[in-house]
């Protein structure tokens, strides 16, 4: 089943990244490193806005609508779910207004305009998507997931072409898909204009969100506070420089992530409602080993074709600088996505997020000072290694909580078997010579891939002998009348 739903969800989770991916490399051509770094900034603001204004309820939502669906009491949460997000317009406005004015950007209406727009209506395309993934909505996750990225990706390119190359037109570009995105999601999952005010949901959203609240915001700084570190010490045109290489290696891993992870915390709930906690947890191991089996090859594969994707790719201002940080930003977004889909979710499962809050406190506590003591050591490299060592620590105490107190499963024999296709992959990737074109880095990904997936076909032959065996049966039985 998880396979199944995993497959279901891949369109949402390829087409929306890899433009994200695409913009990132083409902005590096067409941007200024401090234009660069200013869209970086507001980007990264606009996370910190969702986690204060919105993720609270969307952690409520995401944990419990599963369970409003069981009872029959949708008609409660509804009225509730719309004054929230109305709710949170207004707040939305009001803090992207106070971050943008902390931020040394050259403010303008235009700037303003398409920042407040780009902030909240990005935010709410983030919640709709959440909502529609645990109603397993599948088309409004897919639609939610992509229309931002793909359409605001062409809209963007279009206004820099015609001579506008500026963080304000790159963000437009993102505001006007969004906007016109929205009416079509709340439709589509008939979310109506009713609006009140349920006191036994918000009640118990709050006591499960808040806790929540706190860590998304303590989260958001051991990801983004290493732009606001570099912002503070060196400027905007260096967070341009840092944030190409470091978008790129934590946007990889955030990919890799989401094509596994999407179906697999709703199916882990659906479990806890239905069966119990041990049958979510190995749900959850599940999950963790095939989150781990694509994490694996990615990570080693971006480290074997790190330069040669580099000086192909990115334009001639950032490829030094993203060279160096590309390979640490790779095991960072690794680590930290492992620990976060795998780990972190045993204590939302278990009801414990006051645990989520503690643990992403711990890497705060880790990431942000050693981020200072590295870029004041050894510069922007040292930072993103601060970054790193905050990250690795964090991810081992957090493992050890998860598996020593609350007996979460760990797939050894699975890990095994993924260690040993990854190493063949990067035997082959290291052992042939690769010509320093586009063609051939083309060619060297491919063979990685090709190579990896032919390992773990042969290492899990029997498992994919009877998944074959129950397609065929489910597809010859005949249908329910």
């Amino acid at each position: 089943m998880l396979l199944y739903h995993t497959l279901l969800y891949l369109p949402a989770q390829l087409l929306g990244p890899a433009f994200q991916l695409l913009a990132a490399v083409v902005w590096t051509h067409w941007l200024s490193p401090s234009e660069y770094g200013v869209l970086a900034l507001i980007i990264a603001a606009q996370e910190l806005v969702f986690s204060l204004c919105l993720s609270w309820w969307s952690q409520y939502t995401t944990r419990y609508y599963a369970a409003h669906q069981e009872e029959g009491s949708t008609a409660r949460f509804q009225p509730t779910e719309n004054s929230v997000l109305l709710g949170s317009v207004l707040l939305q406005t009001l803090v992207a207004s106070i971050a943008l004015a902390f931020s040394d950007a050259r403010l303008d209406l235009a700037l303003v305009g398409a920042t407040v727009l780009f902030t909240v209506t990005r935010s709410i395309a983030t919640y709709l998507g959440e909502r529609a993934r645990a109603s397993g909505r599948i088309a409004a996750y897919t639609l939610a997931q992509t229309s931002g990225p793909v359409i605001g990706c062409l809209i963007g390119f279009a206004v820099v072409l015609e001579g506008h190359a500026s963080a304000t037109a790159v963000l437009a570009g993102f505001a006007i898909a969004q906007t016109l995105t929205l009416p079509v999601l709340w439709r589509m999952l008939g979310l109506g204009a009713v609006l009140g005010l349920d006191r036994g949901i918000l009640s118990i959203a709050i006591r499960y969100g808040a806790p929540l609240l706190g860590a998304g915001v303590i989260s958001w700084a051991s990801v983004n506070g290493l732009r606001v570190v570099v912002d503070v010490f060196n400027g905007a045109a260096d967070v341009g420089l840092i944030s190409v290489g470091w978008n790129l290696g934590q946007r990889a891993a955030v990919v890799a992530a989401m094509l596994v992870t999407a179906a697999a915390y709703p199916l882990a709930v659906r479990r806890a409602v239905t069966h119990s906690r041990g049958a979510a947890l190995a749900q959850l191991a599940q999950a963790g080993a095939l989150l781990l089996g694509v994490l694996a090859p990615i990570a080693v594969g971006l480290l074997i074709v790190n330069r040669t994707a580099v000086e192909l790719l990115i334009g001639p201002e950032f490829q030094s600088i993203t060279i160096a940080i590309l390979p640490i930003a790779v095991l960072s977004g690794a680590i930290r996505n492992l620990r976060m889909h795998y780990a972190d979710q045993t204590f939302l499962l278990c009801e414990r997020s006051d645990i989520a809050l503690m643990v992403c406190a711990i890497e705060a506590v880790l990431v942000v000072p050693l981020c200072i003591i590295g870029l004041l050591v050894k510069g922007l490299v040292g930072a993103c290694l601060g970054c790193l060592a905050g990250h690795a620590l964090a991810a081992v105490i957090i493992f050890i909580l998860a598996v020593g107190r609350f007996r979460l499963p760990v797939p050894w024999a699975h890990f095994g078997r993924i260690a040993l296709a990854t190493l063949c992959m990067a035997g082959l990737l290291e052992g042939l010579p690769w010509a320093a074109t586009r063609l051939g880095l083309i060619a060297e990904v491919a063979a990685g891939g090709l190579a990896y997936a032919v390992v773990i076909a042969l290492l899990y032959r029997r498992e994919l002998r009877a998944l074959l065996a129950a397609w065929i049966a489910r597809s010859a039985a005949p249908a329910a009348p």
